[in-house]
């Protein structure tokens, strides 16, 4: 058995940072009109990209948070791109996902 420096560390960071962006992402898609401005695809790229930092400067040490610093920074680019993305307009974003709205015609 290895011995890991980091370990408790790491833990406590992967714990924490993992609730806290957890919290962020349902505080803003679990309600009635989710939250989609621009600034806060980028504050999520930008919260994603930090997270993942600490799991990179701790990786010769310890490999589960090097998986996990690879899955935010993925996460980061795919929020980073969404930022030049169109926003979707009120008929585009108001689709539901079950049922037919013919009986509205």
């Amino acid at each position: 058995m290895y011995s890991s420096p980091y370990g408790g560390i790491m833990a406590a960071v992967c714990i924490f940072s993992g609730g806290g962006l957890f919290a962020f992402e349902c505080f803003t898609f679990m309600r009635a009109e989710a939250l989609v401005m621009p600034w806060l695809w980028q504050l999520r790229a930008g919260l994603y990209a930090a997270v993942a930092v600490p799991g990179y400067l701790a990786s010769p040490s310890t490999m589960p948070p090097l998986i996990g610093s690879i899955m935010y920074t993925i996460v980061a680019l795919a929020c980073g791109v969404s930022c030049f993305a169109k926003l979707p307009s009120v008929k585009e974003w108001s689709w539901k996902w079950f049922g037919d709205s013919s009986e509205k015609k």
